[in-house]
């Protein structure tokens, strides 16, 4: 009896210690997990025709935060260059692109609401790689220890003339990262 009381005993203490460190290994590797990654880098890289940056954008950690574009004229665009950085020990993928809709507001005096729409339905806001020069989207993945260079580029594309300057805002972009 003494004996079987031993063996579960020591059946015991080794599942406890073999809990014990599959815990802490857990834990461990929780903390080692760490996302790393963030934008960096910020500026604008290229303005053409007409087109205006009033203020420079900024980012965040991990977002892109709002600024103003000024276009008057078709083909008018500003683009705008950043890096994507993961200091992290394993690849990390956009799980989502978080862009809310850029608002148009006409500086003619009184305010013309045609051209805000002209604006607004002929806005192109694209977020591109700039070494391979495709679409960043969602699910696209950065290697670890690595740094993406991205275009963000806005333009105003549609023949009709404008009365005035339209104000484009561009609201935070978050962008959410996920193993």
């Amino acid at each position: 009896m003494k004996k079987d009381i031993m063996i579960v005993i020591l059946i015991l203490s080794f599942a406890s210690i073999g809990f014990l460190f599959e815990n802490k290994s857990y834990a461990k590797m929780n903390i080692d997990d760490e996302l790393k990654i963030s934008l960096k880098n910020i500026k604008t890289s290229n303005v053409f025709g007409s087109a205006f940056v009033p203020v420079e954008p900024e980012v965040e950690e991990s977002t892109l935060k709002a600024f103003d574009v000024l276009v008057k004229e078709s083909g008018d665009f500003a683009s705008f260059t950043f890096d994507i950085v993961n200091d992290g020990d394993f690849d990390v993928k956009i799980n989502n692109i978080n862009k809310i809709k850029p608002s148009c507001t006409s500086l003619a005096l009184p305010e013309n609401i045609e051209d805000e729409k002209k604006v607004c339905n002929h806005l192109d806001y694209l977020l591109i790689d700039t070494i391979t020069n495709k679409e960043i989207k969602e699910f696209n993945v950065i290697k670890s220890h690595s740094r993406k260079n991205i275009t963000l580029k806005v333009s105003y594309n549609n023949q009709e003339k404008l009365q005035d300057e339209v104000q484009i805002t561009l609201f935070d972009m978050n962008f959410i990262f996920d193993k």
